[in-house]
């Protein structure tokens, strides 16, 4: 089991590294869901499209794989 590390051995370098991180992630999936949205689509809609569409190995993913691949549980 991996251990979180401790906050206090985290510099300020970190954490501005991690802050500009997440602010980027953000932009990011606000941006996808603004597109998604001119398209017509819901956010979830389009994350579903893109789960199933990228799946590996040329099939398509059955209900648990989607389900695990976007983290929710298969009867959500």
């Amino acid at each position: 089991m991996h251990e979180s590390p401790d906050p206090r051995k985290v510099s300020d370098a970190d954490f501005a590294t991690l802050a500009e991180f997440r602010s980027a992630l953000r932009k990011f999936l606000r941006t996808s869901e603004e597109i998604a949205r001119s398209l017509g689509l819901t956010p979830q809609q389009h994350q579903v499209l893109l789960a199933i569409r990228g799946f590996p190995g040329g099939t398509p993913p059955t209900i648990s794989q989607l389900a695990a691949r976007l983290h929710v549980r298969h009867n959500s």
